[in-house]
């Protein structure tokens, strides 16, 4: 995933952003839940020079995005669980950031998969590193929700492929997620709020490759009875093998909008975390509006990016290169 660089132009972003979303109808939360920012910068929050300064501009961007009735979600990394940094070194910086924020996605790229040795349930991915990792996020999201009345939802992330771990086979990844559920039915385990793969172009990949065998209790029956589940959904509307790869160039007609749609619903897919929404192209902007409605009437729901990098404003789409027209 993409580097997240924290300055005050994530503020200003998010104002831009409100001031279209207050005259949007019907509200907004109807079709889109909430905005998603990538904190893979480990200096900006960790490392601690400028700590307590960019965590000032976390709870800015929250805030505006409560304006706009939005939740505020975060990436973040799971070794945040265990790290410190000098603007409260007597608390883990997931502490830190679950005071702010509304909903953390965990990136999680879990390394017990293996195709060889009966590491996790008839030889696939042992949960047991995921449910260490997420522990100490699943336990403090508990204790804001009794003791501060501040809800944190919950996003356990999981990538694909033998980069991240070797989640290579859908029925892989079915066992897996299966094999996270008593997690709801533990203590915080109520903020569970989705499990989250990473990413679009992998899984249709994999799901090409090595589809859900029917014949599996796991991939029989309808698709609802799979654990729902988000996607980590990049290049919406560029070309293929367009350059730059994140270049907003491409109308979404109805026929890629169908497909996208039928594909999530076949694999229980509930939320999208987008990356491109906004073009200063009428007919591309529109396409995308066209998406919003197909997806919502899908229950589907959206979080838009709100940066991924500062450095490429193809990506980081800030006020002052793009119109943020967007009619919702």
């Amino acid at each position: 995933m993409a580097v997240l660089h924290w300055t005050s132009s994530v503020v200003s972003w998010l104002l831009a952003l409100l001031a279209v979303l207050r005259h949007a109808t019907p509200p907004v939360s109807a079709r889109v839940t909430a905005t998603w920012i990538d904190v893979e910068d480990h200096e900006a929050i960790i490392v601690g020079r400028n700590a307590s300064r960019d965590r000032g501009w976390l709870q800015n961007a929250t805030n505006i995005a409560h304006t706009a009735g939005l939740r505020f979600a975060a990436d973040a990394q799971v070794g945040w669980a265990f790290a410190g940094n000098s603007a409260d070194p007597t608390r883990p910086v997931h502490q830190q950031v679950m005071d702010i924020v509304d909903e953390i996605t965990l990136m999680d790229y879990f390394s017990l998969c293996s195709t060889t040795e009966p590491e996790g349930p008839a030889g696939r991915c042992n949960p047991l590193q995921a449910m260490y990792l997420a522990a100490p996020w699943i336990s403090y999201a508990s204790f804001l929700a009794t003791t501060r009345n501040h809800s944190v939802l919950l996003d356990i992330g999981v990538s694909l492929g033998s980069s991240h771990g070797g989640i290579q086979s859908e029925l892989d990844l079915e066992v897996f997620l299966n094999s996270l559920g008593f997690l709801h039915g533990e203590q915080g385990g109520e903020n569970i709020h989705n499990y989250a793969v990473f990413e679009n172009g992998g899984y249709e990949a994999m799901a090409k490759a090595a589809p859900c065998p029917v014949t599996d209790k796991v991939c029989a029956g309808p698709a609802s009875t799979r654990p729902a589940r988000a996607i980590w959904w990049y290049g919406l509307l560029h070309e293929p093998n367009s350059s730059p790869p994140h270049a907003v160039n491409m109308v979404l007609n109805a026929t890629e909008q169908h497909r996208i749609i039928d594909w999530c619903k076949a694999r229980h897919v509930t939320e999208l975390y987008i990356d491109q929404w906004s073009s200063t192209i009428q007919e591309i902007q529109a396409s995308f509006e066209e998406f919003v409605d197909r997806a919502d009437a899908a229950g589907i729901d959206l979080q838009l990016c709100v940066l991924l990098r500062l450095t490429d404003c193809t990506e980081c789409r800030t006020a002052s290169s793009i119109s943020l027209w967007f009619s919702i």
